[in-house]
């Protein structure tokens, strides 16, 4: 029995009718869903088993097939309902290698159901005579127990004899829609990618509860001879779609272990430094990373990595909602208020280059230079020395206009640096006096000796407070401390 069954309903008169007969037999719970496209959804008590009544008018059972009470279930919704899934095969590897089909394809997702990072959606290719020599190098697992080596072992392993391929959709993608119908698009997408190997193969995915969209997908292609097996964890029990989900899951560690290097958060509450993980919303670092990181950003949105609509980054959002900041700036594509941007320089084009920390877009410098007129900047060490600011003046000239204030804290640094350091941020700070000029921008230092009680990364915030000022930094620990208080330009690599 699969873990999704989807049934068609006539009216809401007849779900009414089928919940009641559920609630003869089992003690039924209603759950509250902000799902515009769902209408009614509740669970049995003390049962991994969910029914859904969805606007579209499907009913989907959803639960474990190895729960006895499915069956019930599927025997009462027969009494109202039409099926609604399409047909399933149950085949071992033996009984689909007798499938008298050229191409085996597998289809499989990872990330789904995460907190951070994208959802990856693999494709896997193999040839019929290549499906038995590949069974006898790697066998059918659960690919999700294997660590990040046994990942790209397998996938070294599988490239011998898979053809394979990627879709990506991004948190806000996944923000903006619905799980069974990117996975649908998702699927349809890579295939037809091959559309010319679709009669002549047969098709295996795990069956996730599709949606029309791919149903009336399947039912076109099966009449040119297409075979579709829908399988519950199929990847754990045929070649294609194991391979398929090695590829995505592979894109989905190198992801993670990116973000990872970049995103760890030290807790300004507790000190702890805390490392960003897959963001499982059952794993407990998942709800202390996001408390940290609105404890350090309260004036921030969360990442442009972080899917909003999950219910457990909504309930942090509620416990510790992001405050208002005077000094903001609006994303013209997210179009989300922001406390902090990315700006980096990009050797290639020789420019500087603006990025919304919330979408992860890019930022049109022209847009930004009209609408932040907040236009004084407290430059730190860090981006001194990166020299940031005059490889913008010289390009993309974001900067150009603008009021920079150097503390005096800062020069004191810079003594302490090693050579090349110290002479980058000296040579930085000639070629904006040079600027300062010219007219081209306005420089201004500013004794910090009154301030003698504070740490130096205080006195620069505090500068930037006095001042009502933006402040740009490469450094971490500023970056996260300034957006207390300041907008922020994070200088990134």
């Amino acid at each position: 029995m699969s873990s999704n069954i989807v049934f068609r309903c006539k009216t809401s008169d007849d779900f009414k009718i089928f919940k009641k007969e559920v609630s003869d037999e089992f003690d039924i719970e209603d759950k509250e869903t902000k799902e515009s496209f769902v209408s009614n959804r509740f669970i049995l008590t003390g049962l991994k088993i969910t029914i859904t009544y969805y606007m579209s008018g499907k009913v989907m059972i959803q639960g474990s097939p190895d729960i006895a009470e499915i069956e019930k279930l599927v025997n009462i919704a027969k009494r109202r309902f039409k099926f609604d899934t399409p047909r399933l095969f149950k085949k071992s590897i033996k009984d689909i290698s007798e499938i008298n089909k050229k191409y085996f394809i597998g289809l499989d997702e990872s990330g789904v159901g995460e907190t951070f990072g994208c959802m990856y959606l693999g494709i896997a290719i193999i040839k019929k005579e290549d499906l038995l020599e590949a069974h006898k190098i790697f066998r059918p697992q659960d690919v999700k127990q294997f660590d990040v080596k046994t990942v790209i072992d397998l996938n070294i392993k599988s490239n011998k004899f898979f053809e394979k391929n990627l879709k990506r959709y991004n948190a806000r993608d996944i923000d903006t829609s619905n799980k069974i119908l990117l996975l649908d698009r998702g699927y349809e997408e890579l295939l037809l990618k091959y559309k010319n190997l679709i009669p002549d193969s047969c098709i295996i995915l795990d069956d996730y509860g599709i949606g029309t969209v791919f149903k009336n997908f399947i039912k076109k292609w099966e009449k040119a001879g297409a075979i579709f097996i829908l399988r519950h964890k199929a990847d754990s029990i045929y070649l294609p779609p194991m391979a398929a989900s090695i590829i995505a899951r592979k894109s989905r560690n190198t992801e993670i272990k990116t973000l990872t290097s970049k995103y760890s958060i030290i807790d300004p509450k507790t000190g702890e430094k805390i490392e960003l993980t897959t963001g499982s919303p059952s794993n407990p670092l998942t709800e202390k990373w996001l408390i940290a990181y609105r404890r350090a950003n309260p004036y921030s949105d969360f990442p442009f990595f972080v899917r909003n609509k999950w219910k457990n980054v909504q309930e942090i959002e509620k416990r510790f909602p992001k405050k208002s900041i005077s000094h903001v700036f609006s994303c013209q594509k997210c179009g989300n208020g922001l406390g902090k941007v990315y700006i980096r320089y990009d050797k290639i084009k020789d420019s500087t280059e603006i990025q919304c920390p919330t979408c992860g877009e890019q930022v049109n410098p022209i847009f930004f230079k009209k609408n932040f007129s907040y236009g004084t900047i407290v430059m730190d060490t860090s981006s001194l020395i990166t020299r940031i600011v005059s490889k913008d003046l010289r390009t993309t000239k974001i900067f150009e206009n603008m009021k920079f204030i150097i503390p005096s804290c800062v020069y004191e640094e810079i003594d302490t640096k090693q050579p090349d350091k110290k002479k980058g941020a000296e040579n930085e700070i000639s070629f904006l006096k040079e600027c300062q000029t010219k007219g081209i921008i306005e420089l201004e230092d500013v004794d910090v000796d009154i301030l003698s009680g504070l740490s130096k990364d205080k006195k620069i915030i505090e500068v930037a407070r006095q001042h009502k000022a933006s402040l740009i930094t490469y450094d971490r620990t500023q970056n996260l401390w300034s957006s207390i208080r300041s907008f922020v330009f994070y200088i990134v690599n």
